[in-house]
């Protein structure tokens, strides 16, 4: 089963929950690189609803859909919003 860190206790900064876990590389079948974005699909069921929230139980194999690339800067730009 993966981890997961959803702790936004240890980050007072943080704008959203922070949502981490692993997935076995054999499981992904791509050669990833730090850094570089993508999309992963994870099949799932429900197994839990909370008055904020859902549980969920992946089912099934994790795969990638497209492809996963480095950050563009115009990303960058969004994460790192500049006051002015």
């Amino acid at each position: 089963m993966p981890e997961t860190n959803m702790d936004i206790k240890k980050n007072k900064e943080a704008v959203s929950d922070v949502f981490e876990f692993e997935l076995p590389k054999n499981e992904v079948e791509s050669d990833l690189s730090i850094g570089e974005r993508g999309t992963i699909m994870i099949p799932v069921e429900v197994v839990s609803v909370k008055s904020k929230s859902y549980v969920f139980r992946k089912v099934k194999k994790a795969g990638i859909e497209g492809e996963f690339k480095p950050e563009t800067a115009e990303e960058m730009r969004e994460r790192f919003p500049v006051e002015e």
